[in-house]
């Protein structure tokens, strides 16, 4: 497939946002963008995607190096090993990108502190040290006494291969631009890269809360915990403290993924509760919307930064929300003049049946169309592209 018109290649991860970067892309240059994602396995059927995904290509590894030699610009969406391996395979000509986002595993070990919360930390480690020997413990404590330089040696000597480590150092070394979904990010994740920030954003409000966003629906007296069952989502703890705080109303907390880790946030839910609990697993748009729109109040008490759709979401609905006070999300609200609580300072039993006034969710509603109303996002994406092609 050759095409004079298209300069960029993006290379994606077999995920669900991969329609949302195609949309954001082909909305400024239709033609000029191709969508790649790194494929091992057997090849997908592309008769469960939309037109939009159709657009996507699932190359094997040696049709995906032949690309970097046929395309100047290249754009990488998170720091998957795969898309690791190929950035470390560009050479001068090309102008690279990394979008780092959710799944990026490296990002959560340059925090400089730990994604959980007491009670969800206990957890954490009882499953994380579940099943592994005294001598494999022993071996762990043993090799973090040993100079992380040598760990990478004995690595390379053992496999064959680099380091994880140093495949993404060198590969974050060799990077033109790299964008973060928050700004404030990017200083910490990447202090040591000599590639440029870009802003950059995947979604529009319009394309989150389609067919709701005419107006503020009505909401109910539940409370959501969580966006996942991912206990980064620190769900635990604040289940702890909505039990010590005398709530009585329903409480829902999300499941729809999350590996093994929402059987834990499930089991521990019902030890603390013997009604009123509500877990949710997939389902679709409009059932989502109708499960928020029974809740008044919603808690995303993760440090690390995820689960942004959820909170433009629920800022847009008009729903109270508390925030880790540790976290980036919390800071970025705060600095943007939305309405917005922390869950350790400010969560109690009346202000999470307490409704935000008509003030205060016009004005979430209005700050949420100014970050990432359509024509925001579409602008921000022709400024990405003239930056990276000046």
């Amino acid at each position: 497939m050759k095409n004079k018109d298209i300069r960029f290649v993006h290379f994606l991860i077999d995920e669900k946002f991969n329609e949302y970067i195609v949309r954001r892309f082909e909305e400024v240059g239709v033609g000029r963008h191709r969508y790649v994602v790194y494929c091992k396995q057997e090849l997908p059927s592309l008769e469960k995607f939309t037109d939009l995904g159709r657009k996507i290509e699932f190359l094997n590894k040696e049709e995906c190096i032949c690309l970097l030699s046929e395309y100047e610009y290249i754009v990488f969406h998170c720091a998957t090993d795969e898309n690791l391996y190929l950035i470390n395979q560009l050479s001068k000509r090309n102008i690279s990108c990394l979008i780092s986002w959710g799944p990026d595993r490296h990002n959560i070990k340059k925090l400089g502190t730990t994604p959980y919360e007491p009670i969800t930390l206990s957890a954490y480690l009882e499953i994380a040290n579940k099943g592994i020997s005294w001598s494999k413990k022993l071996r762990k404590q043993v090799l973090k006494l040993i100079p992380f330089s040598f760990t990478e040696y004995y690595y390379h000597l053992r496999t064959g291969k680099d380091h994880p480590d140093k495949m993404y150092r060198k590969a974050i070394a060799k990077l033109d631009y790299i964008s973060t979904i928050l700004a404030d990010e990017f200083p910490i994740l990447f202090k040591n890269a000599k590639g440029t920030y870009l802003d950059f954003s995947y979604g529009t409000i319009e394309q989150l809360v389609s067919g709701f966003h005419e107006k503020e629906p009505d909401l109910g007296g539940s409370i959501l915990v969580g966006h996942s069952g991912f206990l980064i989502n620190n769900q635990m703890d604040v289940l702890a403290k909505i039990k010590e705080s005398g709530f009585d109303n329903t409480i829902v907390v999300p499941v729809s993924y999350g590996a093994d880790d929402y059987n834990t946030v499930k089991n521990y839910a019902k030890c603390l509760f013997s009604k009123d609990l509500m877990f949710p697993e997939y389902m679709s748009k409009e059932s989502y919307f109708e499960l928020l729109k029974s809740c008044n109040s919603i808690v995303l008490n993760n440090i690390v930064q995820q689960g942004m759709g959820n909170l433009y979401t629920a800022l847009a609905f008009g729903h109270r929300i508390f925030l880790n006070e540790k976290g980036l999300l919390y800071k970025y609200c705060l600095d943007n003049s939305l309405v917005v609580n922390s869950f350790q300072s400010d969560f109690s039993n009346v202000l999470a049946k307490k409704p935000l006034s008509k003030e205060e969710k016009k004005q979430n509603r209005l700050t949420v169309f100014k970050l990432i109303g359509h024509e925001v996002v579409k602008k921000r994406t022709h400024s990405f592209i003239k930056k990276m092609v000046k």
